[in-house]
Formats: structure tokens, sequence, C-alpha cells
């Protein structure tokens, strides 16, 4: 049996759950990484299959940081956009069981891993404020640390996307909307199907 129509409903959701992702991050480079696939058949468990870097679920739903007190005495803290059910779905389809904190076992970035990004950035050292050359190793300790405290996330460091549920928040929409249109297209199918078989007359 052929089930193009509920085919062509999974492969349209994968694409616009593609193209919502890349407009919400904003131009961000993971989302290029992110991909999309519909592997199967209805006779072999059809199903969309989503590729991406392991630190995506943190970049959707941010990170707390320590709360360490580090500007005018005060301690910063992280926002997300993520509220509610929209937490709760991100959590599940991320394997969290809480939202992601820079405490107990997870610890502070590697700065080595904010390399790519200060070459992306062009950054290759600075002047602080007393006139001091600051190396770009500096720098990416300076950053990771910063980030460390405030977390990643809306009003925390470096966080263009984090904490904005960019895939995640789409994800819970575009499901429903392809549910929704999975029910009239397995209906054609079946019709389809039945005519192909001669089992109308």
């Amino acid at each position: 049996m052929a089930f193009e129509n509920s085919i062509r409903v999974m492969q349209g959701f994968a694409k616009k759950q593609i193209a919502d992702t890349k407009k919400n991050a904003k131009g961000s480079n993971l989302a290029n990484e992110i991909t999309a696939t519909v592997l199967g058949s209805f006779e072999d468990e059809p199903r969309v299959k989503f590729t991406m870097p392991d630190y995506t679920g943190f970049m959707d739903m941010g990170v707390k940081g320590t709360g360490q007190k580090f500007k005018n005495g005060k301690p910063l803290k992280m926002k997300t956009q993520l509220q509610g059910q929209q937490s709760a779905f991100a959590k599940a389809i991320f394997g969290f069981n809480k939202t992601p904190s820079f405490s107990g076992n997870f610890k502070m970035i590697n700065p080595s891993a904010i390399d790519k990004w200060t070459i992306q950035k062009g950054i290759e050292g600075t002047r602080d404020a007393k006139g001091r050359f600051v190396s770009r190793q500096g720098i990416k300790t300076a950053i990771a640390i910063s980030i460390y405290r405030q977390g990643l996330g809306q009003g925390g460091s470096y966080n263009s996307i984090a904490g904005t549920g960019f895939f995640s928040i789409p994800l819970a929409q575009n499901l429903t909307k392809m549910y929704e249109n999975l029910e009239g297209a397995f209906a054609q199918d079946l019709i389809d199907n039945l005519k192909t078989e001669d089992y109308f007359v």
C-alpha cells in the first residue's frame, strides 16, 4: 500500500520546522546544522528524524547561571521565554528532567569551546579599561566565566538565541498542524489504495 498523501504531509512538516527554526535562530550557525529527514513508509514505521548538535537543547531552553555576584554587587539571572507547557515540552523532547543549570555536574564551559565563535567574530585581542592588552585566550576565559555566572539565556551572556525556544516552540505548533493534516491525508490514502486494489466497482 502507498501512502503518498500522508508522506507528503510529513515532508511538509519537516520543511516548515526547519524554516521556522532558521527564522527564529536569527542567522545563527546552529540553525544550519539542524536537518530533518522523513524515513520509511507507512509499512515501515514512517518518522521524521531531526539531526542536530548535542548542545541544541541547552541553547533552546537556556542554562541557568550560578547567580554569583558579578555586576554592581547583584547576582544576574538568566531569563527564558519558555514557560509552563512550553518548558515541559522542551524538557521532554531534549531529555531533560529540569531546566539545565551550571551547578552540580554541569561545570563551566571550556574556554576552548568558544574559540570558533571568537574566530568567526574576528576577535584577536582587545584592550581593557586600563589600556592593557587582553589576548584572545583571555577573552575566551572571561566569556566562559561570564556565561557560568549569568547563564545562557535572555539577559545572560552572548545569548542571541539561548532560552528563546527557537526549535521547541515552533515544533509544538507544527506537530499540532501535522496531526490535523494527517487525518485527511490518511483518509485519502486509504481511498486511493482501495481504488488501486479494485475494491471499488
